[in-house]
């Protein structure tokens, strides 16, 4: 027991010494961060005198020397600090942060030289410390995980932002429930939404729904710029409609009846044929719908409902980034 108790005032010594050790490595670090490069030259002499601190108090306290351990409790102190200040899980002492976990860190490394100091309870000990040690490191998320950490759930709470949005104010999807078309697909992005129609023989139409902001501000030609214009027509320009754009009594109609437009609750729909770049894709079997058919579709069109957005949208709603959805049966 006597010699036990040496052993014990031994490894609080060595705690001591480690403890103003880690400062010094502490301040050696910080100064470098500084400019001052040579002051990791302090690094290794802090070290030296570490080891022969600890070797020395070992042999007032119980006779030998102990050097090896002195040098691998140095060794693994020194690993443990340099470690946690690169990774960011130990900030330097001489800051005066994280100081509970350098009390630990210098204890748990003081305690293991207890492996070295030849009784078995000591060495028990210190195996146990030793293997706390290594729990205590790895338990401690480094920057870069905390870093990752946070941007999810930034990501999550963004997300979940955008959802409400898109619940409350956001633009659904419009859809026909017109005898012999399907919805094939759709893909709201939060402010709008799209919607591709094909009929049993083969008509295919587009539904563009956009959320408005300013209904009664809104530019008298926008509409016209919503919808493809076909052929050589030439664009909208502002404040005046192109020949090829006709306002109507119930929205804007192109004047060939291959694309007309109409506002509902807040929302600009149009309803239109494939684009030049999106016919190509038609399969041989499929054609733009002609304006008779433009016309039926757009008399049949409502927004999605509630129950229709949480089963087809929510699980893979993801504002701008959100794919185009197979709505096969909607």
């Amino acid at each position: 027991m006597r010699t036990s108790g040496r052993g014990l005032l031994s490894i609080t010594a060595a705690a001591a010494a480690m403890l103003a050790a880690d400062y010094a490595m502490s301040y050696a670090g910080v100064m470098a961060l500084f400019g001052l490069p040579f002051a990791l030259i302090a690094l290794p002499i802090v070290a030296a005198v570490l080891a022969a601190v600890v070797a020395w108090v070992s042999k007032a306290a119980t006779g030998r020397w102990h050097v090896v351990g002195a040098i691998a409790v140095t060794v693994l102190l020194g690993t443990v600090v340099i470690y946690g200040f690169l990774v960011g899980i130990l900030r330097p002492l001489v800051l005066q942060e994280d100081l509970p976990l350098h009390l630990a860190v210098c204890a748990l490394c003081a305690l293991t030289y207890g492996l070295f100091l030849g009784l078995w309870p000591l060495r028990i000990l210190g195996g146990a410390a030793g293997v706390g040690l290594v729990i205590l490191v790895s338990a401690i998320p480094t920057a870069a995980e905390e870093s990752a950490l946070q941007a999810a759930e930034t990501s999550e709470q963004m997300a979940s932002e955008q959802l409400d949005y898109y619940l409350t104010s956001g633009a659904y999807p419009f859809i026909t429930e017109l005898e012999g078309w399907q919805n094939t697909r759709v893909r709201p992005t939060g402010s709008e939404a799209a919607t591709w129609l094909l009929s049993d023989d083969g008509a295919a139409a587009k539904v563009i729904a956009n959320r408005l902001f300013e209904e009664t501000g809104m530019d008298a030609t926008f509409p016209c710029t919503m919808m493809s214009r076909g052929g050589d027509a030439g664009p909208a320009t502002e404040g005046a409609l192109p020949e090829w754009c006709v306002k109507t009594e119930t929205g804007w109609e192109r004047s060939d009846g291959l694309a007309l437009a109409y506002i509902e609750d807040s929302r600009l729909v149009v309803i239109d044929t494939p684009e030049e770049y999106e016919a190509v894709f038609l399969e041989d079997s499929q054609r733009p719908a002609n304006a008779q058919e433009i016309a039926a579709v757009a008399a049949s069109l409502r927004p999605m409902t509630d129950a229709e957005i949480e089963r087809w949208v929510l699980p893979v709603y993801d504002s701008v980034n959100t794919p185009e959805i197979e709505t096969p049966g909607l």
